[in-house]
């Protein structure tokens, strides 16, 4: 797309903050550990209204749930669009993806048809998946 030659910096390296090597999924599982009983993900309906929560261990085992259901069809780093609104399964399609290690590649619901072939196109999705 764009093809950059930087040399130098103009902005110093960031050195006041620790960059861990950790995956999402492993995040995951070692904060569920840490402290399965706290609030993970609350819902909140479109009318304001709180609806379903999850701890962390409650997050970590639906994740797991659809990690299985995941592996059990697509092999390792295939790329997995979904196509969603902003919703709590779209949080656990989010982790299950990072737990199986698969590429989860987003598709705004409101593509047109031009739009979504592009990114399906492009992605090199092996499947795309509609919540």
């Amino acid at each position: 797309m764009y093809e950059l030659n930087v040399a130098n910096a103009l902005v110093p390296a960031q050195t006041d903050m620790q960059v861990r090597e950790v995956t999402i999924g492993a995040l995951l599982r070692e904060v569920a550990t840490e402290k399965p009983h706290a609030e993970a993900l609350v819902e909140i309906t479109q009318t304001g209204i709180v609806g379903r929560r999850w701890a962390y261990g409650e997050l970590l085992e639906d994740s797991e749930r659809l990690d299985r259901a995941l592996n059990s069809r697509f092999k390792l780093g295939e790329h997995i669009a979904v196509w969603a609104p902003n919703s709590p399964e779209w949080v656990l399609m989010e982790y299950a993806c990072a737990l199986a290690g698969l590429v989860l590649v987003t598709a705004n619901p409101a593509f047109q048809a031009n739009e979504l072939r592009y990114v399906l196109e492009h992605s090199g999705a092996a499947s795309m998946i509609s919540l």
